[in-house]
């Protein structure tokens, strides 16, 4: 194996940096996977793995840990925010199965990245906590990683220190986003609490905003995701506690179902949604970017961890198949053209999902007949995405 016992430092110790941590050190490289925080783990909520990242899971050797801890809805229900009338439904459950070769999973962060993690130490990965990485230089073919002193020598340094990654600073520099102009809150509401159907993730459409809610079985509880449009910008940090007047003021008027969920959150948290242009370039010499740090994107194709996870494969494979700036050279090639596609799919949903009336009234018209006229109905729109297999080479 080329990789066999080449140094590799990855920064950030998220959902792509574990998966590219147990993606290379199963090859036989020697992965340090360094941490600014002193614990690994991932605060949060929920998160959707859709079937090209369960695809990846598989061939990482975690599919069965993952999904024996995961939700696996049996469709997508779009429905109105305010009658909770369903507009249209993409199939998944054994249906995706058969479309795509792999389930939609649905499962809280900490669950898959305790799994990623884990796996990723037994393979001989060593993560390193409480370690404030300051910048990284180069010195001929290997990257020097820097924080309050030499943290190593490595033949490659790999960012995934998401969307404030330091890393990023080095490789393309200065990165400015864009406000979208929407604003999220999340929340987790014990299972209790409503009667909606737990075997469907319930997507509700509203003039201006949208709600997602799916469960999360082994947490017990529902994962609630709603966003809004308009009024001011709001930092982009999902760790900020929302405003309960306007959260309670904007979702007021919701169907019943909904409504008793959206009451239920407690103090949910919120965080500003902003655009990032795709960046012209993953990679200078013995550093390259992953996930969040070179494609942060929009919530509404629930791609996010997908993407990361898809990164980190390629990477990792096209790294143990050919030198060193060749295989860099491949993995920008390979991944930014499908990681600007899912960005731009998700800024497209967004004008679906809060479309005013009486457009909104014409694309649930238009989905409903998709659904039900087109070959493959609303599956079959999503091919391109769910379809991909991007362990194969």
């Amino acid at each position: 194996m080329r990789l066999k016992e080449r140094p590799i430092a990855i920064v950030g110790a998220g959902i792509g940096g574990a998966a590219a941590a147990l993606a290379l050190a199963m090859r036989g490289a020697r992965v340090e996977v360094f941490e600014q925080a002193r614990e690994i783990e991932e605060v949060g909520a929920g998160l959707q793995i859709g079937p090209n990242g369960v695809k990846v899971l598989d061939r990482l050797g975690v599919r069965q840990q993952v999904l024996g801890q995961a939700n696996r809805p049996e469709a997508v229900a779009l429905r109105r925010f305010t009658s909770g009338q369903e507009v249209a439904r993409v199939p998944f459950g054994a249906k995706a199965v058969d479309r795509w070769g792999a389930p939609m999973a649905q499962i809280h962060r900490a669950d898959l990245l305790d799994v990623l993690a884990r796996q990723a130490v037994d393979c001989g990965a060593e993560f390193v906590t409480d370690a404030q990485v300051t910048g990284v230089q180069r010195d001929g073919r290997e990257a020097v990683l820097q924080g309050e002193e030499t943290l190593g020598r490595f033949d490659l340094v790999i960012g995934a220190d998401g969307l404030k990654s330091t890393i990023r600073s080095f490789v393309t520099g200065a990165h400015e986003p864009v406000f979208s102009g929407q604003v999220a809150w999340r929340a987790l509401v014990a299972l209790e609490v409503g009667d909606l159907d737990q075997s469907l993730t319930h997507v509700f459409l509203g003039s201006g905003l949208h709600v997602v809610v799916y469960p999360l079985k082994t947490r017990g509880v529902w994962n609630l995701v709603a966003v809004r449009q308009g009024r001011g910008a709001v930092a982009e940090d999902w760790r900020l506690r929302g405003d309960p007047v306007e959260y309670r003021d904007t979702f007021s008027m919701a169907c019943p179902e909904l409504l008793t969920l959206l009451e239920a959150a407690d103090a949910p948290l919120s965080w500003g949604l902003y655009t990032h242009a795709p960046l012209e370039s993953w990679v200078n010499g013995p550093v390259a970017l992953l996930g969040d740090a070179c494609h942060p994107m929009l919530p509404f194709l629930a791609q996010g961890a997908t993407m990361a996870l898809e990164d980190a494969y390629v990477l990792a494979a096209l790294l143990d198949n050919g030198p060193q700036a060749e295989a860099l050279a491949k993995y920008q090639a390979r991944r930014l053209p499908r990681t600007a596609r899912v960005q731009a799919a998700s800024a497209r949903n967004a004008n679906i999902y809060h479309a005013r009336w009486p457009v909104s009234a014409a694309i649930g018209l238009g989905m409903g007949a998709v659904a039900r006229f087109s070959q493959g109905g609303l599956a079959g729109q999503f091919d391109w995405l769910y379809g991909a297999d991007e362990t194969l080479f």
